[in-house]
């Protein structure tokens, strides 16, 4: 549990910003 709920979203966030840039590094591997 956050006691921030602006600091979980923004943990969300980088966490899915990376989980995109290492997708995109798979894809573009993979071609």
């Amino acid at each position: 549990m956050y006691n921030n709920i602006n600091e979980g979203l923004m943990i969300t966030a980088m966490t899915i910003t990376e989980a995109r840039k290492k997708i995109a590094s798979l894809e573009d591997t993979t071609d």
